[in-house]
């Protein structure tokens, strides 16, 4: 089925993902086959379900200026638990990402359903009640999945859920919780950060990722929380994506430096935007030797 395109994990630093995508298009270049985790799921799977690459831009940009209007504080509820009389049920996380998604969700053409994808598209979740992998896929389903068995298959979920999971990085964004169904879905950066495997598996024989977790550039003057949680994702991210390349599939990886971005990142969104552009332009003769005019 020819190439597809692998979208990394890396929070608001998924902006990157943007500029890359805005420069393919002008290459002429349109992935056929999708996956994504975390920021890149939301890439992935908002564009499997039509939405416009300029209007994802303009929505993230909106989010990026007014962070607070898409994401609820949990901080009053996660204080309130020290109290064993506190009758409301428990924070699972700082921030509420409901807002946000259902933005994204707003943005989409063709459907509300993983069934109504137009591509073939993974996106990755872990759920954390099994302690297992999960793919959300559409239009159909996999065969076989990497990693048989380590990975339960959902067809048929809502766009909704999918975006959700895959971004509810573990105590900072709430996740989803289902008692249903018995699950608490988690950021799929937990087990599979940049899922070239899972693009392998729809079908590619050749794989561009786009990885824009931070490259290392050792111990600043000042340690906070924010530095703490990125490079701690990053370290994820880059070890996890060495375990997970398919064998006998070609990769080439496209890294925007994101190094001077600081945690979380939104008043660097249109700058991120551009250095993702900037790395695809630079590399474009590299990128379309790599899918053969495809």
């Amino acid at each position: 089925m020819g190439w597809g395109l692998a979208l990394s994990g890396g929070g608001a630093l998924g902006a990157a993902h943007l500029g890359v995508l805005r420069a393919l298009r002008a290459f002429g270049l349109d992935p056929p086959l999708l996956a994504g985790t975390s920021a890149g799921g939301l890439v992935a799977g908002t564009l499997a379900a039509g939405a416009g690459l300029d209007d994802l831009t303009a929505y993230g940009a909106a989010v990026s200026a007014h962070p607070l209007h898409y994401f609820r504080p949990e901080v009053a509820r996660l204080a309130l638990e020290v109290f064993p009389v506190d009758p409301a049920p428990p924070a699972a996380g700082l921030l509420d990402p409901a807002s946000f998604v259902a933005g994204l969700e707003s943005l989409c053409a063709h459907g509300r359903r993983l069934t109504d994808w137009r591509r073939p598209t993974v996106l990755t979740a872990v759920d954390l009640a099994e302690r297992r992998a999960i793919a959300f896929v559409g239009p159909g389903p996999v065969e076989p999945p990497p990693a048989a068995g380590r990975w339960r298959l959902v067809v048929g979920a809502d766009l909704r859920v999918a975006l959700h999971a895959t971004m509810a990085m573990p105590g900072f964004y709430t996740p989803v919780i289902d008692v249903e169904r018995g699950w608490c879905l988690v950021d799929g950066g937990v087990a599979d950060t940049l899922p070239v495997d899972w693009v392998a598996a729809l079908g590619a024989d050749r794989v561009l990722a786009v990885d824009v977790a931070a490259a290392p550039r050792g111990l600043p003057p000042r340690v906070g929380v924010e530095w703490v949680l990125q490079n701690t994702e990053a370290y994820v991210l880059h070890t996890l994506s060495g375990l997970r390349r398919p064998q006998g599939v070609p990769v080439l990886v496209l890294r925007p430096d994101t190094a001077w971005v600081p945690f979380p990142g939104f008043a660097q969104y249109a700058q991120l935007v551009e250095i993702g552009y900037r790395t695809a332009v630079e590399r474009r003769a590299e990128i379309e030797s790599f899918l053969g005019g495809a």
